[in-house]
């Protein structure tokens, strides 16, 4: 992730001025943040889950979510 940051911070402002250049900045800003919308919004989508269940996952680091209470190690009555 940090190296897709750094890349994106050494290309976006190379491709922004030479979308200036070519079209205004008015029409090159537009472009980028259409282009922003359609990158990330699909990937957001792909990768955002409300439900840490969907991943697998059970509240506090619980592995075992399936057994009772009781048979689980450590739980007395």
């Amino acid at each position: 992730m940090l190296l897709g940051i750094g890349i994106g911070a050494t290309t976006i402002p190379l491709v922004a001025q030479r979308m200036v250049a070519a079209f205004g900045w008015r029409e090159a800003y537009a472009l980028l943040g259409c282009a922003v919308l359609l990158i990330s919004l699909p990937v957001v989508g792909a990768l955002l889950k409300n439900d840490p269940k969907e991943m697998g996952l059970f509240p506090d680091g619980d592995l075992v979510a399936q057994q009772s209470h009781s048979d689980r190690i450590g739980w007395t009555d």
